[in-house]
């Protein structure tokens, strides 16, 4: 005796009614299982102000302990609030107060994934300091995510010389793990 699916008719259903039952209390076990699962790591995200988003971000973090993130801002503050994001999800930051010592910190750091760098700042601002990398680093080996205050021709700027993102400052914590993951993700798939 075939039963009909009630989607689709004098289409048989793959599965007899008699075992409709045992489908039913397996996909409800896995999703009870799947629930218990995630629960410890869902309450330590709560406790850290994260939501299940975070679940891909931490099994990004481990598959790439130790990435090194360089930080290029001239305002110190701007910077330990960046390093504190970034060590929340165990990146290894390296900073710079300016372009020319970000250029130069690269150098010595050749192993670095990401810079994330303000525009605004003495000695060399980071639009030209973006240049200058992106003459040396293809986007694909290494991501550029520029900052600013100063306006939405900037982020126009800082794409034209090379890099891969841009926020405009003050940002949301979401909207800058969202850009980051987005841009290592990138390289990640390109290499």
């Amino acid at each position: 005796m075939t039963t009909s699916d009630p989607h689709g008719p004098d289409q048989p259903f793959p599965f007899p009614p008699e075992e409709m039952e045992g489908l039913r209390q397996a996909i409800e076990l896995m999703f009870f299982a799947y629930r218990d699962f995630t629960a410890e790591p869902d309450a330590i995200l709560a406790h850290y102000g994260f939501g299940r988003a975070h679940h891909r971000v931490i099994y990004f973090v481990g598959r790439n302990p130790g990435m090194k993130v360089l930080v290029v801002d001239d305002s110190r503050t701007v910077r330990t609030m960046i390093r504190e994001l970034l060590d929340i999800h165990l990146f290894e930051v390296i900073e710079a107060c300016d372009g020319d010592e970000g250029f130069n910190v690269l150098e010595q750091n050749p192993d670095t994934t990401l810079i994330i760098t303000d525009c605004e700042m003495p000695k060399m601002d980071g639009i030209e300091m973006t240049k200058r990398i992106r003459a040396e680093h293809a986007q694909d080996d290494l991501a550029i995510i520029g900052i600013s205050a100063l306006g939405t021709d900037v982020s126009a700027r800082f794409l034209k010389n090379g890099a891969n993102d841009y926020l405009s400052k003050p940002f949301q914590k979401e909207e800058f793990y969202c850009r980051l993951y987005r841009c290592i993700e990138t390289q990640e798939h390109i290499k």
